[in-house]
């Protein structure tokens, strides 16, 4: 589940206000979606990102550890990770390409010994941290804090991947509801931006 949970209401006032700094001349009086989209492209064609970058999003969402390295390898975004655990016991995803039923099986008996041993070094040593054990798809609570700019890269980077990907998913999920808050922006905007990186 992706959940967006900080999101200012003036931060497209506040993107406008940043372009009118590097543009006074543009009209900015009656600024509907086209002429807001029009002077989105100007800033992203003469590659003015910094003008997004005054504006943060809160998101949270779960994964597998695995896609938690996976962003902090690839992104600079501010991360809070937290793994989830019940009565002692630490939820897992199932990885997505497992389809036989034999494989599934094998699979969960794994989990519940990785949980039993996790129990039994936990009994033993109570201020251990018990992350240094867990297989990377323990599932885990991800909130990140970002601009406008470096959702932008994230998103991209993960959408134009060659691989399929849990975090391709959680990405097409995540544009969908931003696309919902801020349209202006994260319709086409992110897909006509170029990245050092790419």
């Amino acid at each position: 589940m992706v959940e967006i949970k900080r999101f200012s209401k003036d931060a497209l006032d506040e993107i406008l206000e940043s372009i009118k700094c590097i543009y006074p001349k543009k009209i900015f009086k009656n600024c509907d979606d086209e002429v807001i989209d029009r002077l989105f492209q100007i800033c992203i064609r003469e590659r003015h990102y910094s003008v997004f970058t005054h504006s943060c999003i809160t998101v949270q969402f779960n994964c597998s550890l695995k896609t938690v390295l996976e962003i902090c390898n690839n992104c600079k975004l501010h991360i809070t990770v937290k793994t989830n655990s019940h009565d002692s016991e630490f939820e897992f995803i199932t990885p997505p390409k497992v389809k036989s039923d034999e494989i599934n099986s094998i699979f969960i008996n794994y989990i519940k010994y990785v949980n039993r041993v996790v129990k039994q070094i936990s009994e033993l040593d109570d201020k251990l941290d018990l992350t240094y054990l867990l297989p990377g798809c323990t599932k885990t609570q991800v909130l990140i804090t970002s601009n406008f700019l470096e959702w932008a890269k994230f998103i991209k980077m993960a959408l134009f991947s060659k691989n399929e990907s849990e975090l391709k998913d959680i990405c097409t999920v995540l544009l969908d509801k931003l696309k919902e808050i801020c349209p202006q922006f994260f319709n086409k905007t992110i897909l006509k931006m170029k990245f050092e990186e790419e």
